[in-house]
């Protein structure tokens, strides 16, 4: 399942256990929820996406092509830590 929020602290820390559903529109349940960011062509984020696990993860990733090959980048789970400007600085 894939589903598209803002780029944003607040956007992020919203999405929680109780608020999201894990089955699709056939009910299958899902163990992740992928949340795609909206953001402008060219800003520092272009790629990046973010899982949301039943456990309540929140893992980070880059996907990137190098030499014509699709490339998948686990950066660190999201936290109050590792936030949205530390993800914009590890770019």
């Amino acid at each position: 399942m894939k589903k598209q929020i803002l780029f944003t602290d607040k956007a992020i820390s919203r999405i929680n256990k109780t608020n999201t559903s894990f089955m699709d529109e056939n009910n299958k349940s899902h163990d992740r929820i992928r949340f795609t960011f909206a953001h402008k062509k060219g800003t520092a984020v272009q790629g990046v996406f973010m899982y949301f696990h039943k456990t309540g993860a929140k893992s980070m990733y880059l996907d990137y092509d190098l030499n014509k090959k699709s490339k998948r980048y686990q950066l660190n789970n999201y936290s109050s830590e590792y936030n949205c400007n530390a993800i914009e600085k590890h770019m």
